[in-house]
């Protein structure tokens, strides 16, 4: 099966075998630009070349799209990253390509991959959030992607977990997104960096050592990358990494909302693991101990014990590889129309 992945910043193509390994390298383009008619015809484009490279049979396709996916009918309904909306971009596909074509939600294809051949792979009931520049979520009950009634499920990063809280890209206010994202670990060092010190909503104190005055240096490194240009979640991450104390804070600040929502899946899914994906889970334990910590502590018993909770294994595989998993599970009960 061919396996897309789009996402805001690239589209990647790749040939995947039914035990979701990658024939050959997975080809990466630059995600198109400009008016959604313009998006898609560039987009289709890309594909074509991409086959055309391509020697394998091609039996089917999946396609794994940032946004909300109208399953059944193969539509995006709406994509905050991508110029899509109620867009049938799964039957245009199927033209472009002349084969049948799976349409799904990226964070469910990435989901899928890291259960059959990733860090969940041997369990039955996974939730993986991938935490970027915002929050996806994917759920897999009884080995197979839950979809919801009509394929939108799984939307995880838009529970809300602070009531009438910061205000989020989808309209609504208090998303996990808001606290627990890689914009979010930008916006507390930036907190830091204009106030000198980051108030801890999650925790009701500040994370630099409450009730004194941080140390002199404190929030030097972060300052100093503000000046150039180069405060980000990746740099922000990069600096916790090395040790530097401004930068833990920041990163502490995610994790305990991150706890937050790990304690309400726990209690609502009682999975076997959750798989943390995207872009901050390179942070490791940094991130995911003391989330899993707190998730332990306040979810019901047994739900925070139960659920281990992991970083994702495949990196920028997951979505080609699960979009193309997709495709297989699909096509060997049905055949979808070109």
């Amino acid at each position: 099966m061919l396996g897309i992945d789009i996402g805001g910043t690239k589209v990647a193509v790749g040939s995947v075998t039914q035990d979701g390994t990658v024939q050959g390298e997975i080809m990466d383009f630059l995600s198109p630009v400009g008016s959604p008619e313009e998006f898609v015809e560039a987009l289709l484009e890309q594909l074509r070349e991409a086959r055309s490279r391509i020697k394998d049979d091609i039996l089917g396709v999946g396609v794994g799209c940032a946004g909300t996916i109208d399953w059944a009918e193969r539509r995006v309904v709406e994509s905050p990253n991508l110029p899509l909306k109620d867009e049938l971009l799964g039957e245009r596909i199927a033209k472009a390509l002349r084969l049948p074509v799976v349409l799904d939600n990226d964070a469910n294809t990435a989901t899928l991959a890291e259960v059959r051949v990733g860090a969940a792979k041997g369990n039955s009931h996974v939730i993986m959030l991938t935490l970027g520049t915002g929050v996806g979520g994917g759920i897999v009950l009884d080995g197979r992607l839950y979809r919801g009634a009509t394929g939108s499920a799984g939307e995880l990063g838009h529970t809300i977990v602070k009531g009438n809280g910061d205000l989020c890209r989808c309209g609504r206010r208090g998303c996990l997104e808001q606290y627990a994202s890689g914009s979010a670990l930008e916006r507390y060092a930036r907190q830091i960096v204009d106030h000198g010190r980051l108030t801890s909503a999650a925790q009701g104190e500040d994370a630099a050592d409450a009730g004194a005055d941080p140390p002199e240096d404190y929030g030097r490194r972060l300052r100093e990358l503000a000046a150039a240009d180069g405060l980000n979640g990746k740099s922000v991450g990069e600096l916790a990494l090395e040790g530097d104390a401004a930068a833990r804070d920041a990163v502490a600040e995610v994790a305990a909302w991150l706890g937050a929502g790990l304690a309400n899946l726990a209690n609502i899914f009682n999975p076997d693991m959750i798989v943390i994906g995207g872009g901050l889970s390179s942070l490791g334990d940094l991130l995911l101990e003391p989330a899993r910590k707190l998730m332990e502590a306040h979810a019901i018993r047994p739900n925070g014990t139960v659920a281990q909770v992991a970083a994702a294994q495949l990196g920028n595989e997951a979505g080609v590889v699960g979009a193309a998993l997709v495709a297989w599970e699909v096509l060997e009960d049905v055949t979808l129309p070109v």
